[in-house]
């Protein structure tokens, strides 16, 4: 437990932070006993559960969160056998509404997959996110799995997590981005072809109609057209995104990189220098303006350029290249 507070000041904030997959704990007697895995769908399943958990510390109390009601639901031992309460006060919870058993019901499977997630890892955690996306396909807490399987490349599941957010929000941004990102990583992976692209297109420029200053989402915009192989149209949107947000290093970086890319290694090293100045600890910025300087023939400033950035990640993927055309 938290230094100087008490059981239910301890879930108040853990709750308030983590929401519907904050992970059931048993609090109380000196002990904390979080129990990652939430097996019960019901709220007698619960006890039962809950009763088995303080059968080992009988003077804990067990919370387990209800996002329909913001409040634990709080079980003790009355007499060796396990009584629920909202809140830990109040009359004992001896049956639920529909509304309330079917929340409790999603709110076990979204703890579930996050619990085995946390223990065990993404790949061990697939089965639990699969029954969460079951059990609550609605529910915006799945999107923070998605995020993470988008990370991992597994789209089956990500794609089934943003289908069902869309379908009950079509306007949620957060779906509506990682929905454009797989298509972009598909595409660049050659397993979609580049008409898929317009998608992408389609839904990052709804979300910049609704959040005008997600600089994120206008980044990857920006990167699109270059996806399939329209890189003077990615130019001229990175261009008109540094416009208006002069300090967005990403977008001197990617700018920089189409132009060193396309034979113009002093625009790209303005660019490159410009970015760095907004981020001076990535290594990527030194490193690029050794690549543009390079290019220019200027290799003394290369080595100038090359000696700052492998300070900063000695281990960067460009070091040997670059040592080796620095000689």
């Amino acid at each position: 437990m938290l230094p100087g507070m008490d059981d239910v000041a301890a879930r108040r904030e853990w709750t308030a932070k983590y929401g519907a997959v904050t992970l059931d704990s048993a609090l109380g007697a000196a002990k904390v006993i979080t129990h990652a895995n939430a097996p019960y769908r019901d709220l007698q399943t619960l006890l039962e559960t809950a009763g088995g958990i303080l059968g080992t510390a009988p003077q804990a109390r067990y919370f387990a969160f209800h996002s329909g009601r913001g409040l634990d639901i709080v079980v003790t031992l009355v007499g060796g056998r396990p009584v629920a309460t909202w809140g830990g006060q109040g009359a004992a919870i001896t049956s639920l509404s529909d509304a309330d058993a079917r929340v409790l019901a999603e709110d076990a499977a979204l703890r579930d997959a996050a619990g085995t997630l946390e223990a065990q890892g993404l790949e061990a955690a697939f089965p639990a996110i699969e029954r969460a996306v079951a059990a609550a396909p609605r529910r915006r807490e799945l999107i923070a799995f998605a995020k993470r399987l988008v990370q991992a490349r597994k789209y089956s599941i990500a794609g089934r997590i943003v289908d069902a957010r869309l379908a009950a929000d079509p306007d949620d941004i957060e779906a509506m981005v990682l929905d454009a990102q797989m298509i972009m990583n598909l595409v660049n992976g050659r397993q979609w072809g580049p008409e898929h692209l317009a998608d992408a297109d389609r839904r990052l420029t709804r979300v910049l109609a609704l959040a005008p200053g997600d600089v994120r989402a206008r980044l990857m915009w920006c990167d699109i057209p270059r996806f399939g192989g329209d890189v003077a149209t990615s130019a001229q949107r990175f261009r008109e995104l540094l416009a208006r947000h002069p300090d967005v290093d990403a977008a001197h970086y990617n700018l920089a990189a189409i132009y060193l890319a396309g034979g113009e290694p002093a625009r790209a090293l303005e660019h490159f220098v410009s970015g760095g100045r907004l981020a001076p600890t990535d290594a990527d910025y030194p490193l690029g303006e050794a690549r543009a300087l390079l290019a220019l023939g200027r290799k003394t400033e290369a080595r100038v350029a090359f000696d700052r950035g492998e300070k900063l990640a000695p281990n960067h993927r460009l070091i040997a290249t670059l040592r080796t055309q620095l000689g």
